[in-house]
């Protein structure tokens, strides 16, 4: 996992490991702003090749649309709520320049 989310594994980990079966047993939680990785970790994990074929499979979008009567746009799209380190490691990943890559983050 490289979102936010992989806090919220940890805390279904420990608690599994801790014996813990009933919710009102779990211990108050919030979940950190704190990424748990930086783009560079995120890029340099062995499965990400594998990890971001299923993600584009999920959450990305091809088209071709007519801009003018002779002008084609190809586009590439992605999302992903509060994907402040993931975008941005997709981004590098496969090489986009700012001019060629737009992106908005939510959240």
């Amino acid at each position: 996992m490289f979102s936010k989310k992989q806090y919220d594994y940890l805390r279904f980990r420990d608690a599994l490991l801790s014996g813990i079966i009933f919710s009102y047993d779990l211990p108050e939680y919030s979940r950190s702003n704190e990424s748990l990785n930086t783009v560079e970790s995120i890029i340099n994990t062995f499965y990400f090749p594998a990890w971001l074929i299923g993600f584009i499979e999920a959450k990305g979008c091809f088209s071709v649309y007519k801009q003018r009567e002779d002008y084609f746009v190809a586009s590439f799209d992605i999302s992903q709520t509060r994907g402040d380190i993931i975008i941005p490691a997709i981004r590098k990943y496969l090489s986009f320049t700012p001019t060629t890559t737009y992106y908005y983050i939510l959240g």
